[in-house]
């Protein structure tokens, strides 16, 4: 009989044994697959239960989450994926621990951030629900949410720096897995900033320290200002401890009346606004107050006015148009009010309230003011009622404040410097002395900017010493239809209809001179003058209906950009103003010679697109949140050399 030798004997153990921890390494990698997987799609739950308001869900799915991912830790510790180590996988079986502890900590510091407010009552309410009852915010779980979302943002912080220690993996799918959890913590520890920000704010906002009484003013980009738009309506909103009432809504014409009662004489503002707005009644008529994109001047001055008009101090201004208004629908679901048989959501508000309905109600404008009362009576009792969902109100309201369509102002410094962290200020220097913006005013008192489009094409030229020349075109085109309606009448007979008459702003960097305006390819002459610190270049013109203008302006930016090892070379700012359709914008960046845009510059969170032929970096897109340009330059590199 056939025996094998030691040496077989001793190959085939060795074959088994390698067959067998092959076996236990597909095995083991399989099933750590499937449960970090698991984790992963159990925290998505989690969120979107407490983005549906439904926290007993929430609660299981991390729970869940939480498990599974102790499973995962297990499953990277197997002898086999310890063997790995040995055969140069050292790197990936730490990675694969890191990325399963990660999901283990996140899942269970949520649990730690957001039991409190479940044992408050969230678990029947909902989120919101604990949050809002009855008409008041409980500041009580403002309070415990606050302190939970603290000791969150603490153990993001730490497993973010655990996880940025990693070793770089070798094998692709482990690379690929410990790249997305690097940019879900970092989005995580975003989004938990922003909430503890939110928790910060609601207190005073709310009227946790007194009494206070908001300015509501609903406005309409369809006739364009530069805040946003011409306010047709407008609100009082009173907080006190939390508790949130609805007061009066109505025709701001009662607020023009009653200024006009009280001689309609100018409102004390700042130098610089009576030069540039004082002319066209901005320090005498509220509807005029918001000529200017700074919100925090406009409303400073809506507030003179309504104690001039009412004898009635006010706290702050709270200005929305339609767009956010659709937005907020994503939290209280679709808007209906009598008087007209139309549905708002975020996807028709723009069409509705902008533009069809001024059709409807032509000529009718008692019943259209009675129809959006009715539709801000619907929003209120929807918040009122407490059944909205959290998430949904939440990424509303923070998408509605980035794009300009929702603003606040209270004239407390510790509030205001918490407004503008959540960029709901609508305040443009919050962005620094680096800004460029393009506005403009409507002055045919129509709703035509319905149907303009604008885009804005800004290229920086580099010099060798420093300075920029830069060269801003405005292109703008009037889409208007060829009929009699409100949203094409001028409210003066001696215009056109369909006729777009505006005044055309540029607003420059600190520092920087404008040099040359053209229309139309034609030197034209313009004023200037300064909003705050930054320069303002502008000019009125006409456009028809079927027309399309160009605008350009040429300026200059003394010592604007240098080479610095610790920063950007260049910084720039471009702000948008809250029209219904938004700028497309490009930003071309031409460096000097010898010098190239480096691929890392971005503008936004998106590298530039790169043109290697001639070291030019140019970038388009729709200009709807703020957008920073930061530039890097390096040393040119041509192919061949």
């Amino acid at each position: 009989m056939w025996r094998p030798s030691w040496v077989r004997r001793t190959a085939l153990f060795v074959a088994g044994a390698g067959a067998v921890l092959l076996l236990d390494l597909a095995y083991a990698s399989t099933t750590y697959a499937l449960t970090a997987r698991q984790s992963a799609r159990h925290l998505r739950a989690a969120i979107g239960a407490l983005d549906r308001s439904d926290a007993a869900g929430a609660v299981e799915h991390l729970a869940l989450s939480s498990s599974a991912a102790e499973l995962a830790v297990l499953r990277a510790g197997r002898p086999s994926l310890r063997l790995a180590a040995f055969l140069g996988l050292h790197d990936d079986v730490v990675a694969l621990e890191l990325i399963a502890g990660a999901l283990g900590d996140l899942a269970t510091s949520a649990q730690q951030a957001v039991g409190p407010i479940f044992d408050h009552g969230a678990a029947e309410a909902g989120l919101f629900g604990a949050l809002y009852r009855d008409g008041a915010v409980d500041l009580d779980a403002v309070a415990l949410l606050n302190d939970g979302l603290r000791h969150l943002a603490t153990d993001l912080e730490r497993t973010d720096q655990r996880v940025a220690a990693a070793p770089e993996p070798r094998l692709a799918p482990i690379a690929s897995a410990l790249e997305r959890v690097t940019r879900r913590l970092e989005r995580a520890r975003t989004d938990v900033a922003r909430a503890v920000t939110v928790m910060d704010l609601l207190p005073p906002l709310l009227g946790s320290e007194g009494s206070r009484r908001y300015l509501l003013a609903f406005q309409s980009p369809s006739e364009a200002r530069g805040g946003g738009g011409l306010i047709g309506v407008f609100g009082l909103l009173s907080a006190d401890g939390g508790r949130l009432d609805l007061g009066h809504v109505g025709a701001i014409e009662e607020l023009v009346g009653k200024e006009l009662g009280k001689g309609g004489r100018p409102i004390p503002a700042p130098a610089w606004f009576r030069d540039l707005y004082g002319r066209f009644l901005g320090t005498e008529e509220i509807r005029h107050a918001n000529l200017t994109p700074s919100f925090s001047a406009s409303a400073e001055i809506w507030l003179r006015m309504y104690r001039r008009a009412t004898g009635e101090a006010l706290d702050g201004v709270i200005a929305l148009d339609p767009l956010a208004l659709g937005e907020i629908t994503r939290g209280t679901g679709p808007l209906r009010a009598p008087g007209w048989d139309r549905t708002i959501d975020r996807f028709g508000a723009r069409r509705v309230l902008l533009h069809d309905i001024y059709r409807h109600f032509d000529l009718k404008e008692r019943k259209q003011n009675e129809y959006l009362r009715g539709l801000i009576d619907e929003l209120w009792s929807r918040l009122e009622s407490g059944e909205v969902r959290a998430g949904g109100l939440a990424r509303g309201l923070g998408t509605a404040a980035t794009e300009q369509h929702l603003k606040v102002y209270v004239p407390e410094p510790r509030v205001t410097a918490l407004l503008a962290e959540l960029q709901i200020d609508g305040d443009y220097r919050s962005a620094g002395p680096n800004v460029q913006l393009v506005f403009h005013n409507n002055f045919a008192a129509n709703k035509v900017d319905f149907f303009l489009k604008r885009r804005v094409d800004t290229e920086l030229v580099l010099e060798d010493d420093g300075d920029i020349r830069g060269t801003t075109t405005v292109e703008l085109v009037n889409e208007a239809p060829e009929d009699t309606s409100v949203l094409v009448r001028p409210l003066r007979r001696d215009l056109d209809l369909g006729l777009n008459r505006m005044s055309l702003s540029f607003l420059l960097p600190e520092g920087a001179e404008p040099r040359r305006l053209t229309l139309d390819r034609r030197d034209s002459n313009f004023f200037s003058g300064t909003e705050y610190d930054y320069p303002v270049a502008w000019q009125i013109l006409d456009v028809e209906p079927g027309q399309t203008r160009t605008v350009r302006l040429s300026w200059t930016w003394p010592d604007a950009w240098q080479i610095d090892p610790d920063g950007p070379d260049l910084e720039l700012t471009l702000w948008p103003q809250a029209l219904v359709r938004p700028d497309f914008m490009s930003f071309t960046v031409v460096p000097p010679d010898g010098l190239a845009v480096a691929p890392g510059s971005q503008v936004g969170d998106t590298a530039l697109d790169w043109e290697h032929l001639d070291g030019i970096a140019r970038r388009a897109w729709r200009l709807r949140p703020p957008v920073t340009a930061t530039i890097d330059l390096i040393e040119e590199t041509r192919s061949g050399d």
